[in-house]
């Protein structure tokens, strides 16, 4: 993954991030779930997190779809983060 080398942030590295993110997240939901993770031992915590990054990664990915500028871009991924939330 590349970094940021303008001094700002470019939507095709917070995508790729973000893709990232979720592929980790969908690797290790598993060990994470089995974590007593405080203060909600609950056992999906691994399963939230992907569940929230892959909303994120998909409002992003459709703003893109539609031309979104960067901006606009990261208010879809942050609103897709907050609907998709799971867990506490």
């Amino acid at each position: 993954m590349e970094a940021p080398t303008g001094g700002g942030i470019e939507l095709g590295v917070v995508q790729r991030f973000v893709d990232a993110a979720v592929d980790a997240l969908a690797k290790a939901r598993e060990e994470i779930d089995a974590l007593n993770v405080y203060p909600v031992p609950d056992g999906d915590t691994g399963t939230n997190m992907y569940l929230t990054m892959s909303a994120a990664r998909d409002a992003i990915q459709d703003a893109v779809a539609q031309q979104a500028d960067l901006g606009t871009a990261l208010v879809a991924m942050r609103r897709g983060a907050l609907l998709g939330a799971r867990g506490n």
